[in-house]
């Protein structure tokens, strides 16, 4: 069985009884279209199985890539450092992109494209495409101006996750497909956009094009976002699956999201997506007006949901399984104070919420927020 097929089945288990649920809350509305663990259909080469090391797929890289050590029986082919013009990763039997350190796409544009030297660029993904990382020093940086296109489809998700997934997946072992409580394995993706935020790094006006902030933890260069284009156009993620993501990536212990939604606008199609078992945040908004429709949260360590920031968009058809031994609220709503506008304000509808934690719901200073038609 191929290791797409193998996590398909273990986590289509794991959240059948949480989207039964979610799908009697959505009765009167769309029923939920599951991401692609619950159909994740074709494998990156055919591979039943592997080792560490050893010899690849005997498939070869495409032209401007260098093949990297194997993995889990895959060809691997490297990606690093930045980008800057248009970049596609093909589905190619037997071939995974490797991750190399921090990977930026594009140079930061600024908040109204105007930065001097800067170029922008997009990077497509094609459907059925893993993209993995092997420490947490490996993670996706997609900056202000440019673009990530990640348009998988339910037969052939696309899929970020760790070295180390990829080598559970590949041998015989069938009792840890879902990888137990690991986490940490590789960074994590991080978007920058040029939409409003609220929390401005220098003594400006608040959702104004000067109102830039910093992820922070991501330096050499700064991941800056912010600005003022409410429909701000950070490009696709759509059946998308990210996996044991979320290293501590430096010493003051910041640690990646999941995804890292930093300033992204509602011109960005965001739609079945999976985070599992990562060890921050499965999402985390930073301000602005992204929306999202069918995400599935399962095993992350930290807050499934958070937003901060003056974040204001709406997130709908929502299945959240926290881990049994680990993790903090379900959602975690912040924002600056009540007196600074726009105020962090997220739309959850349709949702169902598991864990056994305290907290299911925590709400600081400052925010707004309107949790509709769920189950927790």
């Amino acid at each position: 069985m191929s290791f797409k097929n193998k996590f398909k089945s273990a986590m289509a288990r794991s959240v059948a009884v949480a989207a039964i649920v979610l799908a009697a809350a959505c009765s009167q509305g769309s029923s939920i279209s599951s991401p692609g663990a619950t159909d994740a259909g074709t494998p990156p080469g055919g591979s039943t199985g592997g080792s560490s090391g050893g010899s690849g797929s005997g498939a070869t890289c495409p032209s401007g890539f260098t093949e990297g050590t194997p993995v889990g029986g895959l060809t691997t082919c490297d990606l690093s450092g930045a980008y800057l013009t248009n970049i596609t990763l093909e589905n190619i039997d037997g071939i995974a992109y490797r991750l190399s350190g921090r990977v930026d796409i594009g140079t930061d544009v600024g908040a109204e494209g105007n930065i001097a030297g800067s170029q922008p660029a997009v990077l497509t993904i094609k459907p059925g495409v893993t993209v993995f990382g092997e420490s947490g020093s490996d993670y996706l940086v997609i900056n202000r101006g440019s673009q990530i296109v990640a348009d998988g489809t339910a037969a052939q998700p696309i899929i970020f996750t760790s070295a180390d997934d990829l080598e559970r997946q590949a041998d015989s072992d069938s009792s840890n497909d879902l990888g137990g409580d690991a986490n940490s394995e590789w960074g994590g993706l991080v978007l920058l956009g040029q939409a409003p935020i609220n929390r401005c790094k220098d003594k400006v006006t608040p959702a104004t094009a000067q109102c830039e902030n910093i992820v922070e933890g991501v330096t050499t260069p700064e991941a800056v976002y912010g600005g003022a284009d409410t429909t701000d156009n950070s490009g696709v993620l759509d059946y998308v699956q990210v996996r044991f993501a979320g290293y501590a990536i430096n010493t003051a212990g910041n640690e990646l999201n999941g995804i890292t939604f930093a300033g992204i606008g509602s011109g960005t199609r965001v739609e079945n997506i999976q985070v599992h078992n990562n060890s921050d945040d499965g999402v985390e908004f930073f301000g602005g007006t992204v929306n999202i429709s069918h995400l599935v949260l399962t095993g992350n360590a930290d807050d499934s949901i958070d937003t901060d920031n003056g974040y204001a968009g709406h997130i709908q058809y929502v299945v959240v399984v926290q881990n049994e031994n680990f993790g903090d609220n379900i959602t975690e709503a912040s924002s600056v104070s009540s007196d600074v506008a726009p105020q962090s304000n997220p739309i959850i509808s349709n949702f169902t919420f598991v864990g056994n934690q305290t907290n299911a719901f925590r709400f600081n200073t400052g925010t707004l927020g309107h949790y509709l038609n769920g189950v927790v």
